[in-house]
């Protein structure tokens, strides 16, 4: 971490890393609105395809913008974890729960990046 002062305690960075998995969550949530305002603006207008278009381009790079947001806090909460390593715990993979959450936001990202795509064709295509 860029700070002047490194004297954190371990009560301090748990509460920071905790700070940091809210932070995390908020911005999938903001993900999802933006997504579901975007995709449901787009449908709203279907008459008019470049609006269309234009309202699902632009709900798709505010989700990029947050999902930016969303990759710097964890890179945060990983330069945190690295400087107390008492607090990088992880559970290991199992056949029920294959993937870790940092490796969800990215297929999640690439789902909402393909209904952006495909609603952008079927506008464009007048399919809507």
């Amino acid at each position: 971490m860029n700070t002047d002062n490194d004297d954190m305690t371990l009560d301090g960075a748990l509460s920071f890393i905790l700070h940091q998995d809210n932070m995390m969550w908020s911005r999938i949530q903001t993900m999802e609105a933006v997504q579901l305002a975007g995709l449901a603006a787009a449908y709203a207008v279907r008459c008019q395809p470049a609006l269309s278009i234009a309202i699902v381009s632009l709900a798709a790079v505010l989700t990029l913008l947050v999902f930016c947001l969303l990759r710097r806090d964890a890179m945060i909460q990983t330069e945190l974890l690295a400087k107390f390593p008492k607090l990088g715990w992880s559970a290991p993979r199992k056949w029920d729960a294959p993937l870790k959450g940092r490796e969800v936001t990215w297929i999640f990202l690439a789902i909402l990046l393909t209904a952006d795509i495909f609603i952008g064709v079927a506008a464009g295509l007048g399919w809507l």
